[in-house]
């Protein structure tokens, strides 16, 4: 689970500071990680943030071996049964941009590492070493750009504490369904009465996604949900919903944006 005082908030706020720090991107050797410089490449963000968050990695380590970090650590059975199967903590991109403090790869050449810190006005965000042109800070990035989603494995603690909780209603059924809606695509989603939505498909994990992001969630406080329709997003386009209201608000969760 890892060490359960190394939260993925942490990481953020400790990403934050360091974008505050005054750092340069440096992918030298030493620089990028030697103690005297000022610097930081990709990599070296992502390690200081965590390591200041109350983790631990190489400080020095690169983009490619902590996407193998990722890669090799076993996998949770509660990640499974949230999200899917997946490659050690692998995390698929909806989910990714649902959930901030992810880390997100792209993994051709030499490789890149940024922290994702969730979807901010609509554009997917995120924070870290850019490259010499663009610096260190905060960004918006097209998601196709990467190509590995996962999340660290000294967060997984953290991100079952946020999260898990939401698999749990799955292991005491009747469900509480509210509303249903076949999707196009095949299977069919099921509206809870917190805005969460299950997706159902047989020979298929089950998925939980609605409104359950924390953004998300605020969004919907003290609202009841009435039903589901069918909606289109994406490019090419995907099959998709939004979630109706009593009160007649219509919401779609931010992995649909």
């Amino acid at each position: 689970m890892g060490n359960p005082v190394t939260t993925w908030q942490g990481m953020l706020a400790a990403a934050g500071h360091i974008v505050s720090e005054g750092y340069h991107y440096d992918n030298s050797i030493p620089g990028r990680c030697a103690p005297w410089s000022h610097g930081l490449d990709c990599s070296t963000f992502a390690a200081l943030a965590i390591n200041r968050a109350g983790g631990t990695i190489d400080p020095c380590t690169n983009s490619w071996a902590m996407a193998t970090l990722c890669k090799n650590t076993p996998r949770p059975q509660w990640l499974t049964a949230l999200v899917g199967p997946g490659l050690g903590t692998e995390i698929p991109q909806e989910i990714a941009l649902a959930w901030p403090g992810t880390w997100w790869f792209h993994m051709t050449d030499k490789g890149h590492i940024e922290i994702g810190t969730g979807m901010n006005g609509g554009l997917p965000g995120s924070v870290g070493a850019h490259s010499h042109a663009t610096g260190i800070g905060y960004s918006h990035w097209w998601p196709n750009f990467f190509t590995f989603y996962a999340i660290a494995p000294m967060l997984l603690g953290s991100f079952e504490a946020t999260y898990a909780w939401k698999v749990q209603p799955m292991y005491n059924p009747p469900l509480q369904v509210v509303d249903f809606l076949s999707n196009e695509a095949g299977g069919t989603w099921l509206l809870l009465p917190n805005f969460a939505v299950v997706y159902t498909k047989a020979g298929q994990p089950t998925l939980i996604g609605g409104m359950v992001s924390p953004a998300d969630s605020a969004a919907v406080a003290g609202r009841t949900p009435a039903k589901l329709e069918p909606r289109s997003y994406g490019h090419p386009a995907r099959p998709g919903y939004t979630i109706v209201a009593t009160s007649g608000e219509r919401y779609v969760p931010s992995t649909q944006h």
